[in-house]
């Protein structure tokens, strides 16, 4: 939990607001809105986290959802594909759809990921383990 980067703002950006934001706004807007590269990368790097966490779990846990955890660990990797097409894309050309439609892909998974992600520690560990804000 220690390595998850707090630098991204999932939080406070859910689903519904990505979608909204994904019909209405520019390009520039909505690669604003993901924090950029930046933002990008914490996705990034958090993903991976969360696969660990999710083998840990299932290392540990005779009682921990199977499906949960497949599905998690499908989401990251799929986080880490959208994110590296997002920044490919981003560093041969201007921010245009293209890059955006994977950069709100990775997001939407992301901010789905963590929310369960964070049932799922709340779940086997009695809401014991706080949650870096953050992060998820």
């Amino acid at each position: 939990m220690a390595r998850l980067q707090p630098d991204w703002i999932a939080g406070s950006l859910g689903t519904g607001a990505l979608t909204n934001l994904a019909v209405d706004a520019t390009p520039q807007e909505k690669w604003q809105c993901v924090q950029g590269a930046q933002g990008l990368w914490t996705m990034y790097q958090n993903a991976s986290v969360m696969i660990e966490l999710a083998d840990f779990a299932a290392r540990n846990s005779e009682s921990v959802d199977r499906v949960l955890l497949e599905s998690l660990r499908s989401d990251a990797i799929q986080i880490r594909v959208c994110v590296i097409n997002a920044l490919l894309k981003y560093a041969f050309s201007q921010i245009n759809d293209g890059i955006c439609v994977n950069a709100f892909r990775a997001a939407a998974m992301y901010c789905g990921m963590t929310a369960r992600m964070k049932a799922l520690l709340d779940a086997n560990n009695g809401g014991m383990n706080p949650t870096p804000a953050g992060a998820m």
